[in-house]
């Protein structure tokens, strides 16, 4: 599908298009452009042969009960209370999920760490094979596809990448030591009734199937942050 008003495709795709009729093909020559990503195709010349096989025209709806009743509800004040119920509860999320953000980073900032250069540089290095295995898949080299996933130069994205390995460590060291003070441990019992609490997030039916497609280990570490996560959440003192 293109949109003629707003088309991602390289310049003069969209514009080629227009005049043609449903069932018509064509061939229509074009340059790709000098700085394209994938270095074969930079500057090439091109012909694309083109077939418009349907064409609509976007129409704004009528807000009323016939419209209300095409997403589910019986009326307009019924959607609009169920969108109302959605944002409420959205707001509610999102000021937990920050609240949540400003009491680790308030206890990493009270917190000493001891990390060596080496576990830092390590992380580091984990983070940039994962970019440069996403910049592979997309047919970008990683230079590119940084900048085109995060705005970020080279240089800044290694400063990030640093930043966020400290955390990382800084965070896992943290949940560590507050699971040795609470004396926290994760039994049997209470990894399989959280497990059984995420599948649903995640679309799984069983543990089995969310174990084989998550591995137990990274349920086991977000079931232990999550204990940690309610702990600070009791003992925080929150100031209005």
């Amino acid at each position: 599908e293109l949109n003629l008003g707003n088309s991602n495709f390289i310049e003069g795709f969209a514009e080629s298009i227009v005049g043609m009729k449903v069932g018509e093909t064509k061939d229509c020559p074009m340059t790709f452009p000098a700085d394209y990503h994938a270095a074969e195709l930079a500057g090439a010349d091109v012909i694309f042969t083109i077939t418009v096989n349907e064409c609509w025209e976007l129409v704004p709806s009528e807000l009323n009960d016939e419209f209300a009743e095409g997403l589910g509800y019986a009326t307009v004040e019924e959607l609009y209370a169920a969108i109302r119920t959605y944002l409420e509860e959205t707001e509610k999320q999102n000021a937990d999920a920050d609240m949540k953000s400003q009491l680790v980073q308030k206890a990493l900032a009270n917190s000493k760490f001891e990390i060596s250069e080496e576990d830092i540089n390590n992380n580091v290095d984990e983070m940039m094979a994962e970019y440069t295995t996403y910049a592979e898949y997309y047919g970008y080299d990683l230079e590119t596809y940084v900048s085109a996933a995060t705005g970020y130069t080279m240089e800044e994205f290694e400063e990030y990448c640093r930043a966020n390995a400290l955390q990382t460590i800084q965070s896992g060291l943290l949940q560590a030591a507050i699971l040795a003070e609470e004396g926290l441990e994760l039994t049997d019992e209470e990894y399989k009734v959280r497990a059984e609490a995420y599948m649903p997030m995640f679309g799984y039916e069983t543990l089995e199937e969310f174990e084989a497609a998550y591995t137990k280990e990274k349920i086991t570490n977000q079931c232990l942050a999550d204990m940690v996560m309610e702990v600070m959440v009791r003992e925080a003192v929150v100031e209005e």
